[in-house]
């Protein structure tokens, strides 16, 4: 009788503790997944956004837009907020030059290569050697469109006064200044 008893008794803890494992089981995974739902929230949402295929940070693209007047589409990137499910990936946005991101970035080149007059521009003018250009080499739009990140880090270099930011009349006449004397040269040759 005994041995029944605790054969009973051992049927019985082996069915509670088989209970507890199931509810243990059924009630924790869904809270377990609840948490690691939590955390790769939490993760997202403390990313900076990046933009455009190259995942350009934020800076960045304030400064292309601001500085060398890139046109950015769509243009809410200064209204951006974790909660709208897409942060932080906003690869989706364009960049496309404009007549403004050629202009400075001749006037840039210009500063760098041909009239360096400060030893920033001289700072500015080793990284960009570092990346090809050159004064017969100098940076385009094109340029500025493929390289975006070393270009805002050039501008940074440079731009310590910030002098190009949307001081579009300073860039004008630089470039006007850099067309006239370009103008001349070339009527000088055809005489």
């Amino acid at each position: 009788m005994k041995v029944k008893r605790k054969k009973s008794l051992a049927v019985l803890f082996f069915i509670v503790l088989a209970g507890i494992v199931v509810s243990g089981v059924s009630y924790g995974v869904p809270l377990y997944k609840e948490y690691r739902e939590k955390k790769a929230e939490e993760k997202r949402r403390s990313q900076e956004p990046y933009f455009t295929e190259f995942h350009l940070p934020y800076i960045y693209m304030l400064g292309l837009n601001e500085y060398y007047g890139v046109k950015i589409t769509p243009v809410n990137y200064y209204f951006l907020d974790p909660d709208d499910g897409e942060w932080p990936d906003y690869s989706y946005y364009t960049m496309e030059a404009t007549e403004r991101t050629e202009r400075v970035a001749m006037v840039l080149s210009y500063q760098m290569f041909v009239v360096p007059q400060k030893e920033e521009d001289e700072r500015a003018a080793k990284l960009a050697s570092e990346y090809g250009l050159s004064g017969e080499n100098p940076m385009t739009a094109d340029w500025v469109m493929e390289h975006s990140a070393e270009a805002v880090e050039i501008l940074g270099i440079v731009n310590v006064e910030d002098k190009y930011h949307r001081n579009y009349s300073m860039v004008d006449d630089v470039y006007n200044e850099i067309m006239g004397s370009q103008e001349e040269e070339e009527a000088r040759c055809e005489e």
